[in-house]
């Protein structure tokens, strides 16, 4: 449908968890927002069907959606006040599966055409940024660094046969082994199968290098390890 002038917000909610609370924190920082039309394929978390499970149950004790259907339909993130005024401000209108623009848009018209007031109620009731920790984040190489006993990785590209190279070398600069793969995954996965890296840090590094080597390899870029990517 993408962005309309009669429409507040629109998005895609993949999950019955995080997905439905950064939902709620967005739709109730709105107090005009009245209505929401729950429209598309369901997705296999029962996405849809666990919201309207919340507009009509709320949580039990434990955050849990009473009714819903989905996965793991838990609210942590949220408090019962946040959650009751998204249950008083919100009328939902189900069009689960629905997938035509026209209908919805359909749906849409006549809501406005009702002109429903703005909600009236408190009008900042988030989380306070102070409860939750805050971490700004810096690299600082000499405290962050840590050579890992198990060696040490080049990457290259090989675009010929469209592969990422990993020679992986003893500490003492001894070639072990030369893994190849068509992506990150496969090598990352086989090198921690394998226990071929033993330190945080290195495995973060490696994913790090070998997600930018496919990102090259796709696209066609100079890649050159440590370094950013160039066209060619």
């Amino acid at each position: 449908i993408g962005v309309r002038e009669e429409i507040a917000i629109t998005g895609k909610t993949f999950t019955e968890n995080l997905g439905i609370e950064k939902m709620i924190r967005n739709i109730i920082s709105n107090p005009a927002i009245r209505i929401l039309i729950l429209c598309g394929d369901e997705s296999q978390h029962r996405v849809g069907q666990s919201i309207v499970a919340l507009k009509q149950n709320g949580l039990d004790g434990e955050g849990k959606i009473i009714g819903s259907l989905g996965r793991l339909p838990l609210l942590k993130n949220i408090n019962t006040i946040q959650v009751k005024r998204f249950q008083d401000q919100i009328e939902i209108i189900d069009l689960i599966g629905e997938n035509n623009a026209d209908v919805v848009l359909d749906e849409v018209k006549a809501a406005n055409d009702r002109e429903p007031n703005a909600f009236q109620g408190p009008a900042d009731i988030q989380i306070p940024e102070n409860e939750v920790e805050q971490i700004y984040c810096r690299h600082r190489e000499s405290v962050d660094y840590q050579p890992d006993p198990a060696g040490f990785f080049v990457i290259q590209i090989n675009q010929n046969s469209k592969e990422i190279l990993a020679e992986h070398y003893s500490i003492d600069y001894k070639l072990l082994r030369i893994l190849h793969g068509k992506s990150a995954l496969q090598i990352y996965t086989t090198v921690i199968r394998n226990k071929w890296i033993t330190i945080m840090g290195h495995a973060a590094y490696l994913g790090r290098e070998l997600s930018k080597a496919e990102i090259a390899l796709k696209r066609g870029l100079l890649y050159e390890q440590n370094k950013e990517l160039m066209e060619l």
